[in-house]
């Protein structure tokens, strides 16, 4: 299924996300081009489908109340929204198809679960890129755990 969208109210509601929800890190310079991107270009075929997709606005949310905002402001208004993490994908799986928001997690360190019967784990994971080669990630891991009852 193909969704069209009208490019000039997709920029217009993003910018007006950016202002409204201004608590947020929101990124709408240049290193938007470099956000929108992951390592499509491995492939030629892509490169040329892919090349020129970009995504209007990029926000870098800290915590789960922001990433909220972030999702339902683009759901009410209609604005494409594509998840990223640090990009290091291959093959166009995070390229922004129809512009708006791309909703960078890399800023977002961490993650709840609750296991049920009063469980609950706290993770917090960094991960720390040291060398791209092949296509392939060398990344070295920090990961803290904490249960409480």
């Amino acid at each position: 299924m193909s969704a069209s969208f009208d490019v000039s109210r997709v920029q217009a509601h993003t910018a007006e996300m950016a202002s409204q929800l201004s608590a947020i890190e929101w990124i709408t310079d240049s290193r938007v081009e470099r956000l929108s991107q992951d390592f499509y270009w491995f492939s030629p075929v892509l490169k040329r489908q892919l090349d020129h997709l970009r995504a209007d606005a990029v926000a870098r949310p800290r915590t789960e109340d922001e990433i909220r905002a972030v999702v339902g402001a683009c759901a009410r208004s209609g604005v494409p929204i594509t998840v990223r993490g640090s990009g290091t994908g291959n093959y166009g799986q995070c390229m922004p198809l129809h512009g708006g928001v791309i909703l960078d997690l890399s800023a977002y360190n961490k993650l709840l679960f609750d296991g049920g019967k009063g469980s609950r784990v706290a993770c917090r994971a960094t991960f720390h890129p040291t060398r791209k080669s092949g296509g392939k990630n060398n990344a070295t891991a920090d990961t803290q755990l904490a249960l409480a009852a």
